[in-house]
């Protein structure tokens, strides 16, 4: 199988996300429409690059399926045609990871490139948990592929992919816990009764007893019925539990280099 490098503009470069919540909605349902093929995906203002493993005809289905999963969010404004590009050999892909995990930062999008909801980034070294994504393959197309690597294209140190203790979760806070438990699973409100919100209600449950936090703080935390933490915490996904901690250690270290930056 070869490698492609797929980019999907709206027409005429408007911007189309208004808000977190479509942002997230695009990269749940490009995730769905690409499946196992992905290797890395970026969404910025206006256009999408997506790179996949698999044959060419499949790359023209995936550009497609990817089109249409994406054109509900995208508003009045339209899509171009798909633009399908070989990665031809190391050097190239080197160059495309980068390409791809910068592109946050190239645009100006709000806020620390690191933490854009847009970027696989996140995914990559560990800070988010989209069923359907999996964050190992590309180590299997890309022999070089480290993620201390990529935290560096993103300004930070690869110590910012360590989980933090829990100690640390404590210290923070459980409404800290609960909004970086969201952002771990892409989910950008907890108002509804999806799978995905009953999942992040659980593991942030879940850590904040772990960390510490007394069960009737972390109900009144979540709004629930002091009962409904236990139920949650036996279902709880640990994948989901491991992310919030990167998730938190990558807000902190976003935290101290915006400082380091405005101290100079």
């Amino acid at each position: 199988m070869s490698i492609w490098h797929i980019t999907i503009a709206v027409t005429d470069r408007h911007p189309w996300f208004g808000d977190q919540a479509g942002l997230l909605g695009a990269v749940r349902a490009l995730v769905c429409a690409v499946g196992k093929w992905a290797l890395m995906f970026c969404i910025v203002d206006e256009h999408i690059h997506l790179v996949v493993m698999c044959d060419r005809e499949r790359a023209g289905r995936i550009a497609q399926a990817t089109a249409l999963a994406v054109r509900p969010f995208v508003g009045d404004s339209g899509l171009e045609p798909a633009r399908i590009r070989p990665v031809n050999g190391n050097n190239h892909l080197d160059n495309l990871v980068a390409y791809v995990v910068r592109q946050p930062a190239k645009h100006g999008v709000n806020g620390h490139p690191a933490l854009w909801g847009g970027s696989c980034f996140l995914d990559l070294v560990g800070a988010r948990v989209i069923d359907g994504f999996d964050p190992k393959r590309i180590a299997v197309a890309y022999p070089r592929y480290r993620v201390g690597r990529l935290s560096d294209e993103v300004g930070l140190t690869s110590a910012s992919v360590a989980p933090v203790g829990l100690d640390a979760v404590h210290r923070l806070g459980l409404a800290r816990l609960i909004e970086a438990t969201a952002a771990a699973h892409a989910v950008p409100d907890l108002s509804s009764r999806t799978r995905q919100v009953t999942e992040v209600r659980a593991a942030a449950a879940h850590l904040g007893l772990e960390a510490g936090s007394r069960a009737t703080d972390v109900a009144a935390a979540l709004g629930v019925h002091r009962a409904q933490i236990g139920r949650w915490t036996r279902h709880r996904r640990e994948d989901i539990a491991l992310a919030t901690r990167v998730r938190l250690a990558l807000e902190e270290a976003v935290r101290v280099a915006d400082a380091r930056r405005g101290a100079r």
